[in-house]
C-alpha cells in the first residue's frame, strides 16, 4: 500500500519536489510520504502553494477552494468510505450529502454506499472498450 500511496501522489503532483499538504488526521500518510523523501507539510487547510492536497472525505468546508485547486491544476488525494459514514446518517442520501461527493462530484466522481469485494483480482492486459466513449 505504501508504494501505491507514493505512486499516487507522485502521478498527481504537478511538478516533481512540490510540497505535498497531509490533512494532520492521516498521519500513516504522513509518515510513508516523508520517509520516501516527498516534501510534506502537515495542515488542516488547503494552502495555495501545495503541490497535492491529501485529505479524508468527511468534511467539505473547505469545498470550493479545493475544487478550485484542482481546476488550477493541483492535485487531490482524497479518500473516505461513505458505506460507513451512511451507516450513521441513514436519513441522508450519500450521492448528494456525503462530504467528499461535494468536492469529488464537479469531475464524475463519486463515493457510494456500495462496498466492493476484498480479494486478489487479475488484470487484463486488454484495455476494456468504453462504451461512452467508444464509436
Amino acid at each position: 500500500m505504501a508504494r501505491f500511496l507514493r505512486n499516487a501522489v507522485g502521478w498527481l503532483s504537478p511538478s516533481p519536489g512540490a510540497v505535498v499538504g497531509v490533512q494532520k488526521s492521516l498521519s500513516s500518510l504522513l509518515s510513508i510520504l516523508s520517509s520516501s523523501g516527498t516534501r510534506v507539510q502537515p495542515s488542516e487547510e488547503l494552502i495555495a502553494s501545495f503541490g497535492v492536497y491529501c485529505m479524508d472525505a468527511y468534511d467539505a468546508a473547505q469545498g470550493r477552494e479545493l475544487i478550485q485547486f484542482v481546476k488550477r491544476g493541483g492535485g487531490l488525494l482524497i479518500a473516505g468510505q461513505a458505506w460507513h459514514w451512511a451507516s450513521g446518517h441513514r436519513a441522508e442520501r450519500v450521492l448528494f450529502d456525503f462530504p467528499g461527493n461535494h468536492v469529488t462530484s464537479v469531475a464524475g466522481v463519486y463515493f457510494t454506499d456500495i462496498y466492493g469485494e476484498t480479494g486478489i483480482f487479475s488484470v487484463s492486459d486488454k484495455v476494456p472498450a468504453i462504451p461512452l466513449i467508444a464509436p
